[in-house]
């Protein structure tokens, strides 16, 4: 149940989040880095949530999904410290 909440939880952080930063224009994503930023972690947490019932009411496919949401969040995870540390190395002052 708990995985349930983390899923409804991170989708309407997710959705929630998306909408502020179109409300303040802080920063425009495009393409790829709203895919891995947005778009990425919402199917995330979307497949945690059907990973969660599905191993609420017993189904073979819940491990698999709940497997498949870790490794979606780990890439972009991993895709978002990449693209930070290579802004670093472009815009420092040398």
């Amino acid at each position: 149940m708990l995985l349930v909440l983390g899923g409804l939880g991170g989708v309407s952080y997710r959705i929630n989040a998306v909408r502020l930063r179109g409300q303040a224009g802080i920063a425009e994503l495009h393409g790829l880095s709203w895919i891995a930023y947005n778009g990425v972690p919402l199917l995330a947490n979307v497949v945690l949530l059907c990973g969660g019932g599905g191993l609420y009411f017993e189904r073979a496919f819940a491990p698999f999904a709940i497997a498949g949401a870790s490794t979606l969040q780990l890439a972009a995870g991993i895709f978002g410290a990449w693209d930070v540390t290579l802004w670093i190395l472009t815009n420092r002052k040398t």
